[in-house]
């Protein structure tokens, strides 16, 4: 009988995943919400204004609706009233905003982890904003925001330095930007949002339309189904990235542990445990850094080279060469996951 294989999600880790067996001697089913990719990594661009292109997904073995529960005991996928049975699991789901951690963030606030509220974002005419986040998101969000809007008031919230996990070469780029965009940076942490205000734990208060990027988290549904989870969802693996609680089921992306969330490792991750199901590799992942790359509008970028264990390296590459390499590697992280 044909190994039934069945892949949840298809970000940039479930497509690459999908990729590789759709050539191998497997029944493949692949499980996501939309029928089409969306490039993540650009969502920002789009609440900018920007038409970003949106790909179909391949229509045989796509399954469109939302994973509403796993049966672990007897391998089953539950997807509205449809029960989809599988030999292998890939669990590709990825991670969303983190919008119930402060009060006021799910009602008020507008994400770039998603392509419906960047769309919202996107038809708002705001006068001012405040991006709460000062993460590579958040960043990338505050300064497309001003750049594509000049008028536009943008106020970015750090708790901490800007960029803070760079080198100092790097740091030291990205406040120049900052400056020369008139992007005004708050340090603090945001303890209540309401509509268009955040208060910080400094009691100060700032207005504007509210953009959280402070953070992610992953679904409830591998821990609901039984699945070895971390404090914060994410499924355990062992080297192979195989669930150390269920073999036959892998994790990959956003959704496993041991590695920091990053289209950068989602693509490889994927690729890999496609090998792995097809038999095409038997040895354990080895999954390396290699850069960090943060756009700054579509003129300006930093790309921070790391070592293979994510650390930054005094190697900095800025200004639009860095934003030329961001947008090659944009364009081939898309590519790579769809072919």
């Amino acid at each position: 009988m044909t190994p039934r294989v069945v892949i949840l999600g298809a970000g940039y880790a479930g497509l690459s995943a999908a990729g590789v067996l759709r050539g191998a001697n497997v029944h493949l089913t692949v499980v996501n919400r939309v029928d089409h990719f969306v490039e993540r990594v650009r969502l920002h661009q789009v609440a900018a204004g920007q038409d970003v292109k949106h790909w179909p997904l391949p229509g045989e073995g796509l399954v469109v609706g939302t994973v509403d529960g796993i049966d672990l005991e007897n391998k089953v996928v539950h997807v509205g009233s449809q029960e989809i049975p599988y030999d292998t699991l890939v669990y590709a789901l990825g991670s969303s905003a983190d919008v119930d951690s402060v009060p006021g963030v799910r009602e008020h606030a507008f994400t770039v982890a998603d392509l419906e509220s960047a769309t919202k974002l996107r038809a708002q005419t705001p006068s001012e904003v405040v991006v709460v986040g000062a993460g590579l998101t958040g960043i990338e969000t505050a300064t497309e925001l001003a750049e594509m809007y000049p008028r536009l008031r943008v106020n970015l919230v750090a708790d901490g330095p800007v960029g803070g996990w760079l080198s100092a070469r790097a740091q030291k780029h990205l406040a120049k930007v900052l400056a020369r965009m008139d992007i005004e940076v708050h340090n603090g942490r945001v303890v209540k949002v309401c509509p268009d205000m955040v208060t910080l734990d400094t009691g100060h208060r700032l207005l504007g339309t509210v953009v959280w990027t402070a953070g992610f988290r992953v679904p409830d549904l591998a821990r609901e189904a039984g699945l070895a989870v971390d404090d914060t969802g994410r499924i355990v693996v062992d080297d192979w990235l195989r669930s150390v609680s269920h073999p036959d089921v892998y994790a990959i992306g956003d959704a496993a542990t041991g590695r920091r969330m990053s289209c950068q490792t989602g693509l490889p991750m994927g690729k890999y445990v496609g090998k792995v199901i097809a038999g095409r590799t038997t040895k354990p992942a080895r999954i390396r850094y290699v850069w960090q790359n943060i756009s700054l509008g579509r003129r300006d970028g930093v790309t921070q080279f790391t070592r293979a264990d994510d650390s930054p390296l005094w190697a900095v590459a800025t200004g639009r060469s860095s934003a030329w390499f961001k947008e090659f590697i944009t364009r081939s992280a898309a590519w790579s996951a769809r072919r």
